[in-house]
């Protein structure tokens, strides 16, 4: 797998952006075998379900925090 990451790298044009760096050594990484692209799948899922529950927190922060600012002003 690292000699195929080397060999991608190598071949693509120089750029200031890393998007396209890392777009390929991911594709590289996924594409090296099932039980890589089964793990990576895995990860992804997680990731998005921890984004979700960070945005629910935040957003239940949030409304107290207004709740807050509310009653403080009412009083």
């Amino acid at each position: 797998m690292l000699f195929d990451i080397l060999k991608i790298v190598s071949s693509l044009n120089p750029d200031k952006s890393a998007g396209d760096y890392w777009l390929a050594i991911n594709n590289t990484i996924i594409n090296s075998s099932d039980s890589v692209l089964e793990l990576w799948n895995d990860e992804k899922l997680a990731a998005t379900e921890s984004i979700e529950v960070a945005k629910a927190e935040g957003l239940k922060h949030l409304a107290q925090e207004r709740k807050k600012e509310n009653n403080e002003v009412i009083s």
